[in-house]
């Protein structure tokens, strides 16, 4: 499960999914039964989903309780509501939302004159201990489309060395990972203004089909 808040801003229609919706966020599917193409480091570009798929996310507010048990607080992480991407369901399952739109001169945040995209997100996976192109994992880019260009990109697989993730304490999951909230603040170079930009979330099971 990848759950993501974004604050409200003027670049993205429904960027805090304040609508309690989808709205303006295209929604898709895949099925990870190919697993991560080698080599390590893993990248956008390592992702081999086939088609197929149900998309399970929604959008969530604060009575939402089902992480497996995963301590992540607050939920939503800031006004009413925030999205989940996936879920539980096993069987190579792939989720993603994703948005673009053209960042303008009023997208400026007033207090340092400079481009922003901001928002929060916080992960469950399961550690199945598969190999690791094999394993849970979850994607998040932002991307200036117009130019090809990343402009920020996460990617880690369950159990990842160097990703934070922590143990779900009993009685919940014990066989997942979480993390907590992470902030993210991805500041669009001023070259960049006019350009179309990207935010993709995903996250996938396991390509032994078992595992969320």
């Amino acid at each position: 499960l990848l759950a993501a808040s974004l604050p409200a801003m003027a670049i993205f229609t429904n960027g805090g999914f304040e609508s309690g919706d989808f709205t303006g966020w295209p929604q898709g599917t895949g099925l990870n039964n190919n697993g991560l193409t080698l080599p390590q480091p893993f990248t956008g570009a390592s992702i081999n989903l086939s088609p197929g798929g149900t998309f399970t996310g929604a959008v969530v507010n604060s009575s939402y309780t089902e992480l497996s048990g995963a301590p992540i607080t607050p939920m939503p992480f800031a006004g009413t509501y925030s999205a989940r991407v996936g879920d539980t369901t096993s069987g190579y399952n792939a989720n993603y939302i994703s948005q673009q739109d053209v960042i303008t001169a009023a997208d400026r945040d007033s207090s340092d004159n400079k481009l922003h995209v901001r928002f929060s997100y916080a992960v469950v996976l399961e550690d199945p201990g598969h190999d690791p192109e094999e394993q849970p994992f979850f994607y998040l880019r932002v991307r200036n489309v117009t130019k090809g260009t990343d402009l920020y990109e996460d990617f880690s697989f369950a159990g990842q060395t160097g990703t934070q993730f922590l143990p779900i304490p009993s009685p919940g999951n014990t066989s997942a990972l979480y993390l907590n909230w992470k902030p993210a603040d991805v500041v669009v170079p001023d070259a960049d203004l006019g350009d179309t930009i990207e935010v993709y979330l995903l996250a996938a099971g396991c390509s032994q089909s078992g595992h969320y």
